[in-house]
């Protein structure tokens, strides 16, 4: 599925919350989600928006293909923007759910797009930004502020508190109140998930994975040097990942075993 024949294309104006224009896009009788990699105020061309959308795509594949969204970048003299699949969903959103009304599997899809999120640099996963499928499964969708944060020294490693979004309205990562709740011994976390979805990671070659996220770096507009520590920064993420991970849950357990001794 990851190319698309651009023929018999209907674009119909949408509005699903979030920034920037979207519009359902149906090609050849299929549905998705076509928004134009500009600048949301005066709508400039911004490749980057879109491109850095598919590289996103591409890691949640590595992660796990079966939850992945499809999305793909496109740029002709139609259309310049991401294409993502269209998901009919039994919930939109997580807003009206608690950690504490989560299943063990949706917990465990919720550690899946973590693992994601992280590699991406994601503060974007609040939870508008997850959905539950038909099939009950929970999954991430616009992905464009991947890496947006690269370079700030907060987003370097997982933390409680990084929430740049603020300044915009938005709400927390959904993780934050995901893992707030596990310290305050509400849910319970299967840390074999997280195993799994690491060893995914560590199992991807380290050249493959850069040239996934090279379309996007190139496409940056900042000079050479600043491409090279950005890419640097995010390969050191997926190369790294295991330990970074880990040490973030022992830290996660020496704090719920604190506030457990405190009761």
């Amino acid at each position: 599925m990851d190319e698309l024949k651009l023929e018999n294309v209907v674009l119909e104006r949408c509005n699903l919350g979030g920034t920037g224009r979207k519009y359902f896009i149906t090609i050849d009788g299929k549905k998705y989600i076509y928004k134009p990699s500009e600048d949301r105020f005066f709508h400039q061309p911004e490749d980057f928006r879109g491109i850095v959308q598919e590289v996103a795509y591409k890691i949640q594949k590595i992660v796990d293909e079966n939850s992945s969204v499809f999305c793909i970048y496109v740029k002709n003299n139609k259309l310049n923007g991401s294409i993502q699949e269209y998901i009919d969903v039994k919930e939109a959103d997580l807003l009206r759910m608690h950690p504490f009304d989560l299943s063990q599997s949706e917990i465990n899809d919720l550690l899946r797009e973590f693992i994601i999120d992280y590699l991406l640099c994601n503060f974007d996963s609040h939870a508008n930004n997850l959905i539950i499928d038909k099939k009950g499964v929970i999954r991430g969708i616009d992905k464009e502020q991947a890496f947006k944060y690269i370079n700030n020294e907060e987003a370097k490693t997982p933390n409680l508190y990084f929430h740049p979004n603020k300044n915009y309205g938005e709400l927390p990562p959904y993780y934050y109140e995901l893992f707030e709740t596990f310290i305050d011994g509400g849910i319970n976390i299967d840390f074999r998930v997280i195993e799994k979805y690491l060893k995914k990671v560590n199992d991807f070659p380290n050249d493959e994975y850069q040239k996934i996220v090279l379309p996007y770096v190139e496409s940056l507009p900042v000079d050479n040097n600043m491409k090279q520590i950005i890419l640097s920064k995010i390969m050191e993420r997926k190369i790294n990942i295991e330990l970074t991970i880990y040490k973030f849950f022992q830290e996660l357990l020496i704090n719920k075993k604190e506030k457990s001794n405190h009761r």
